[in-house]
């Protein structure tokens, strides 16, 4: 998997480590001012098991073993590995199932921020988010190994709603399937924008509301941030958010 990574246009590899129960919680005592630069690993090494009354709990591994890529300016780090859980874990005196034998991995990359003008903007953002899909989609050919990917740029394999308008204006709930990868440079770009917009009016509405102190977001800090805001205000889609937001 690291040899795999190397191959890619990334902005670093990390050397491969291997992690206990002792060491992760030791790690995990570091959030605040000093963390350490393996925290955001440990914290997205642990997986969640459903309770019952819709309550979750956060499980650490046995056992972890992986390594951190920097992918580029602007955007967050991918953690890749592989862990062993517990079979159970004991919440309230009582044994919940974790549902994960063998050795599994779960985690997210947002590669958004990658388009930040000073981080290099679209082209930046592409060699990004395409060497994450890339890497990802190589490791599932690896013997022995199953991947799924859930691209929200739908540049890779996704699962989204095609009837969310309609379903909404029906008053129902969408239905979400699985779309294969779409290796569309367009729709990723097209998909990014959308985002870019959507969170920079965001932002935009909460800090007119709270006050621009108040509110922190990397989209303020584009140079382009106001036009991405009056855009996000145009679109309809967001209308009834944002006017959500003039009532808090």
């Amino acid at each position: 998997m690291r040899q795999l990574a190397l191959d890619l246009p990334f902005e670093a590899v990390g050397d491969v480590i291997q992690l206990g129960r002792r060491e992760l919680k030791a790690i995990e005592a570091t959030r605040g001012p000093n963390p350490s630069p393996l925290l955001w690993f440990a914290i997205q090494s642990g997986c969640y098991v459903d309770l019952s009354g819709g309550r979750s709990v956060r499980v650490e591994p046995s056992i972890v073993e992986g390594f951190a890529v920097e992918v580029g300016p602007g955007c967050e780090p991918m953690n890749l590995g592989l862990c062993r859980y517990p079979a159970t874990v004991t919440v309230d005196h009582r044994r919940y199932p974790v549902n994960r034998p063998g050795y599994s991995w779960d985690s997210f990359c947002k590669t958004q921020y990658a388009s930040d003008p000073e981080c290099g903007g679209a082209a930046n953002f592409v060699r990004c988010h395409v060497s994450a899909i890339t890497l990802l989609e190589r490791i599932g050919e690896i013997p022995g190994l199953t991947v799924t990917v859930r691209d929200e740029g739908h540049y890779g394999p996704s699962h989204h709603s095609d009837d969310y308008r309609e379903a909404y204006a029906a008053g129902r709930k969408p239905t979400y399937v699985d779309h294969p990868a779409t290796h569309s440079i367009p729709k990723l770009l097209a998909e990014c924008g959308d985002y870019n917009e959507m969170i920079a009016a965001l932002a935009g509405a909460l800090s007119d509301r709270m006050g621009a102190d108040t509110v922190e977001s990397p989209i303020k800090s584009y140079p382009n941030f106001e036009r991405l805001e009056f855009d996000g205000h145009q679109d309809p889609r967001l209308a009834s958010m944002l006017g959500a937001l003039k009532n808090l």
